[in-house]
């Protein structure tokens, strides 16, 4: 008798249930490719935010402080043009100097791109004087420029390449790099 009520029955096969399990892993690696890019244009985002704040920052900086920006390092001497990392973990002068108007969100990924002078940076937005060019490398302190790290292509900009954003007209080059070489990021 029982025999008769399990012919009856019908389970489902194994094809049935590899093609659904299928049809479920495509679906899920869908949806997990699609929350990673919208993770990185969501940090993309939270950078150009932050560095919107910095100049912010630094504008009122600058009206504190006799028309100049902080600058970099120490002494500000001819090599004071060098960069600060400002989201990076570690302190540095720029970081100190702006605190009251501005406290960066730190990140901690480690940098592959590398900007120029900044070989190892942890950080994804990098600040620095305007510089002169040729044999006058002092630095201009009326001028900055900020490099940001972007992780999604952005018009003409590949991923993971830097753009920058500078104060003045004319001071977009960094350590004297080539023209161009940090298109401008808005």
């Amino acid at each position: 008798m029982n025999y008769a009520w399990r012919s009856n029955q019908r389970g489902f096969t194994l094809i049935e249930l590899l093609v659904v399990i299928t049809i479920i892993g495509l679906l899920a690696s869908t949806v997990l490719a699609s929350l990673a890019n919208s993770r990185q244009s969501a940090r993309d985002v939270s950078r150009v935010q932050a560095v919107k704040e910095l100049q912010k920052a630094l504008e009122l900086y600058r009206n504190a402080n006799s028309g100049n920006y902080p600058c970099a390092i120490a002494g500000c001497g001819a090599g004071g043009a060098a960069g600060a990392a400002i989201n990076s973990v570690g302190s540095n002068n720029v970081k100190t100097d702006i605190a009251t108007y501005f406290v960066p969100t730190l990140e901690t990924f480690m940098n592959t791109a590398g900007a120029v002078g900044m070989g190892g940076s942890t950080a994804s937005i990098i600040y620095r004087l305007g510089s002169g060019t040729g044999n006058n490398l002092n630095p201009i302190t009326s001028t900055y420029t900020i490099l940001i790290r972007r992780e999604q292509a952005v018009g003409a900009l590949p991923a993971n390449s830097w753009c920058s954003v500078s104060s003045g007209a004319g001071h977009s080059q960094w350590n004297n790099t080539t023209p161009g070489q940090y298109p401008p990021c808005y």
